[in-house]
């Protein structure tokens, strides 16, 4: 809490500024649902394809949500519109947008066609552009001179491939986009032999590969094989299949030849990698450690897909196949996740809660197995900590030696970036109210942290996540956006968008910083007076 000081000429007025009392709260700075540009806002806009493949196959929809989770999480200046459903009818959020990404189907049928001149002028202005998987393949006589201008690359059929193999990535250059990225193998339909400018001028390689033979096992054909990519390929000459683009004009774009299969995006290394893309495109902070990424089982990976889950679906098979580091789990229960000692290790990680999740809560059992310290954390949302009051549900321990409540324990640890964390109370000691419903358990507000000893016997965690009423009840709800996470043994790199764990005051947050970060009108100086412990 701090106070600050408006001068209208030699008129001085002297104001309070809180964040999320149930008495008083600031207007949230996020962006509507109808993706409005606000100022200090970045705006990403997604344009999913529609419908198209079997189930867990170009998944546009789903893959896109995944993707723009990932980038609010990972900078909460930004915020990202998802449109599904291919090119909307109202493309006017284009205009405001930093980054485009299209994550579609291609060829003839790219949703783009109909509108390059729509697109051409994003790109004259210098908005960012990002192309995932089908969405590199434009036809060479319409589009292709536009993608190799723009995107700096793009699949050109009779000279580019488009076999599924398993790309090693040993090394990684450089870059913004590898920020926190380790090398990693993954299974994909990976285009490769990508149409290129001469001598890739402005051009970055940010995953290249050897191709294996059998890519080269089909017979030639518009998108199988040709003479120049067999030439490469029996060559051992490594294939670039992402790569990055810094066009003249200022603008930033950047090539995904993966994401055919849904379930890579469960995967850590290849969602980081893109997430960090888009973020670099649009001319946003990467996190020191890359984007915030909480591994997803299949069971998560099956939300929003277009298609219908088939009767013969496996998903223990999809994990082993895909090597997904979550294996999957009866719904709201985590899966065992080996314990490094001493090492950080992100157990479990609620999707973004708002007041539109169901009875705003979400249940979950998760494995705590071989952890000693037990880290519960609250992070923001999507739109800054504004009114994100959280609650930790009747939290207990469970084991052989039987069940134990966490508030028969006490923390050694327990911060909040305001108010408290308080047992059997919210965070400003009222009453924990969830839905209209009152109960009990640990009391919280992002960005907080609250740590545990974990006595032997227990095995696993059961606990409530939800949205505190307090929180809900403020701007009609509209500014409460928190996810949950459960670690053990420290505190995960990244997952801490907003100070120094455990300092709810951190230099980020100072009250002087926050102050110089405000915009006031012309005519308008906003300066601090007093605040804590003055106050």
């Amino acid at each position: 809490m701090y106070t600050m000081r408006i001068r209208i000429s030699a008129i001085v007025v002297s104001a309070l500024a809180t964040f999320c009392f149930q008495s008083t709260s600031l207007p949230s700075t996020a962006c509507g649902q109808d993706g409005k540009k606000q100022d200090g806002k970045k705006q990403v806009v997604f344009i999913a394809g529609r419908q198209s493949h079997d189930y867990g196959s170009h998944e546009h929809f789903a893959g896109s949500k995944i993707l723009a989770e990932v980038v609010e999480n990972s900078d909460p200046n930004v915020q990202c519109t998802v449109l599904r459903n291919g090119w909307p009818q109202d493309d006017s959020l284009l205009d405001q947008a930093d980054t485009i990404v299209i994550y579609s189907d291609g060829g003839g049928g790219h949703p783009s066609l109909p509108h390059l001149p729509r697109l051409k002028k994003q790109m004259d202005r210098g908005a960012g552009f990002v192309c995932i998987h089908y969405a590199v393949e434009v036809p060479k006589d319409r589009g292709g001179p536009e993608f190799l201008e723009w995107l700096g690359g793009y699949f050109e059929t009779h000279w580019s491939v488009n076999p599924h193999w398993d790309a090693k990535f040993e090394t990684l250059p450089t870059h913004p986009i590898t920020t926190g990225v380790k090398p990693f193998e993954t299974r994909d339909e990976w285009y490769f032999h990508m149409r290129f400018p001469e001598g890739m001028n402005g051009v970055t390689p940010i995953l290249s590969a050897v191709a294996p033979d059998h890519t080269m096992s089909r017979p030639d054909g518009p998108h199988s094989g040709n003479p120049a990519v067999r030439k490469e390929v029996a060559m051992k000459i490594p294939q670039h299949v992402a790569w990055a683009t810094e066009r003249p004009g200022g603008g930033r774009s950047f090539g995904f030849t993966g994401g055919h299969f849904h379930w890579n995006w469960g995967r850590t290394e290849p969602t980081k990698l893109v997430a960090n893309a888009i973020l670099w495109t649009a001319k946003a902070k990467i996190p020191d450690g890359g984007a915030v990424v909480a591994p997803k089982s299949v069971e998560q990976l099956k939300e929003n897909q277009d298609e219908t889950v088939p009767g013969n679906f496996d998903s223990k098979k999809i994990a082993e196949s895909f090597r997904l580091t979550s294996a999957p789990a009866p719904a709201g229960e985590q899966s065992p996740v080996a314990i490094k000692p001493n090492a950080a290790k992100l157990l479990f990680s609620t999707e973004t809660l708002t007041s539109q999740t169901p009875n705003h809560r979400v249940d979950t059992t998760v494995d705590i197995r071989g952890a000693k310290k037990l880290y519960l954390i609250v992070s923001s949302g999507r739109d800054g900590m504004a009114c994100d009051w959280a609650n930790w549900v009747e939290p207990k321990l469970i084991g052989p030696s039987g069940s134990k409540s966490l508030l028969d324990l006490n923390w050694f640890e327990a911060s909040a970036e305001w108010g408290e964390p308080r047992k059997n109370a919210n965070a400003e000691g009222g009453p924990m109210q969830v839905a209209g419903r009152s109960v009990s358990g640990i009391g919280t507000h992002a960005f907080s942290v609250i740590g545990y000893e974990i006595p032997a016997g227990y095995e696993k965690l059961q606990v409530g996540c939800a949205l505190d009423d307090g929180g809900v009840s403020q701007q009609n709800g509209q500014t409460t956006s928190l996810r949950f996470h459960v670690a053990a043994e420290g505190i995960p790199d990244g997952i801490n968008n907003w100070g120094t764990i455990g300092s709810p005051q951190s230099p980020d947050r100072t009250p002087d910083k926050a102050v110089a970060g405000l915009q006031v009108a012309d005519g308008l100086q906003a300066s601090l007076a007093a605040s804590e412990p003055m106050l």
